[in-house]
């Protein structure tokens, strides 16, 4: 089954003003400037779990049909 995300927005931790620059690299961080208060907005990346396989199979399937990437 596909699965489409909606486009993620981003707001300022300062003002709470959704942020519209392009990210920047900047001393090891990512980082989205406000174009309203200056402050500049770090950026984490997460990490999510989207499926799983037996320890021995190999099998990239889940059971319900979704794949499942290699590490």
């Amino acid at each position: 089954m596909l699965q489409t995300e909606q486009p993620t927005i981003f707001y300022c931790k300062n003002c709470l003003t959704q942020l519209m620059a392009n990210p920047e690299w900047d001393d090891g961080d990512w980082l989205i400037r406000c174009l309203v208060c200056g402050a500049r907005n770090v950026l984490a990346i997460t990490i999510e779990i989207v499926g799983w396989r037996r320890e021995n199979s190999n099998s990239s399937f889940a059971p319900h049909g979704s794949t499942v990437p290699q590490l």
